[in-house]
């Protein structure tokens, strides 16, 4: 058992995470099991539940099989006691959808972006989807932009929105939490997110890097050993400013390129991204890329990087990535789970 100390409102908080996470792990449990798996006395792990059923956050699903006494009461999430809002722009296209705190989908839409997104049109969005829905807890949005730390963002379509703190606005507006993420780190954390499900790689340690192509120019999300890379001014990933053959890639990808000097162009890109962070994975994707020259890509990448062990992938339905990505960022904000540190029994 690990020997926890700190403050008692911060055990407390501990104590009532452990038994969420317990019951989330479960699917349902009794009393026992939850004593067993966190490690916690009866006695606090009764006064837990009492409070969570009180909150309404759990609820009692049922008895256990008799094992020839009591019977004993079986706890399961109120999956629905949450909920969230995720909208992920890419284009001149805006998807929105409302989910349970295990990520399970209530509803989903998108509409088209005619010019830009003006505030007014998203105020009126958001005041439908609140009204709605009045259990919404946290709100997610991933754009085509710069994020900064203030909440503030820039890019295209997005003129109109770059006047104002949207973060701090629907924070105060709505009172509730906001995750405001550029739409490329969505998609890489969204697919590295879904594609290790299927395999035995540790998300901690993992390094990959997703490349999206467009009419305008390239953008990238990378995440260095399981965590996204924002940068100093959040301006990582803005693969399309490097300087390729004397030209800003922005500019190369603008022009009716040859698909052997497309070829050699993003296999170059794919070069100086690999020598920076070693990454496992590097993904292609996005409206402009030429899927049909992946084989060449791949070939020339071998021959510009012979010991790489680096896969080379591509998805085509980014935006169900992004999606992913910043629904797993704003569910991991109302699910916050505090993490015990062994040290000293030190929390």
């Amino acid at each position: 058992m690990i020997n926890k100390s700190g403050k008692p409102k911060d055990l407390k908080r501990v104590n009532i995470n452990l038994v969420l996470n317990a019951i989330k792990k479960r699917k349902t449990a009794t009393r026992a099991e939850l004593v067993s798996d966190t490690g916690i006395s009866h006695t606090t792990v009764r006064n837990i539940l009492s409070e969570l059923l009180e909150k309404e956050e759990i609820l009692v699903d049922g008895l256990d099989e008799s094992s020839g006494g009591r019977r004993a009461e079986r706890y399961s999430l109120n999956i629905n006691k949450k909920s969230i809002l995720i909208m992920y722009i890419e284009g001149r296209k805006l998807w929105y959808n409302i989910s349970n705190i295990i990520g399970e989908e209530i509803f989903k839409e998108s509409l088209d972006i005619e010019e830009k997104l003006s505030s007014n049109l998203l105020e009126k969005l958001l005041d439908k989807l609140f009204e709605k829905y009045n259990n919404i807890k946290a709100v997610g949005m991933a754009v085509p932009g710069i994020v900064k730390d203030s909440g503030y963002l820039s890019g295209l379509y997005l003129e109109d929105l770059s006047d104002i703190d949207i973060k701090k606005y629907i924070e105060d507006k709505y009172s509730v939490p906001v995750i405001l993420e550029n739409d490329l780190n969505s998609v890489a954390l969204g697919f590295l997110n879904e594609y290790i499900k299927g395999n035995k790689d540790n998300f901690k340690m993992l390094n990959m890097i997703y490349m999206h192509f467009t009419r305008i120019g390239a953008g990238a999300g990378v995440i260095v050993n399981g965590s996204l890379v924002r940068g100093n001014y959040n301006y990582a990933g803005e693969i399309g400013f490097m300087k390729i053959n004397n030209s800003y890639v922005n500019d190369l990808l603008t022009k009716e390129l040859k698909d052997s000097d497309y070829v050699d162009l993003i296999s170059k890109i794919i070069s100086a991204a690999t020598c920076l962070i070693d990454p496992k994975y590097i993904v292609l994707g996005g409206e402009e890329f030429r899927y049909k020259l992946i084989y060449d890509i791949v070939e020339e990448t071998k021959k510009n990087n012979p010991n790489t062990k680096m896969e080379l992938l591509t998805i085509e339905d980014s935006h169900k990535f992004g999606i992913e990505g910043i629904s797993k960022l704003t569910l991991d904000l109302i699910n916050e789970e505090i993490k015990l540190v062994e040290k000293d029994g030190q929390l």
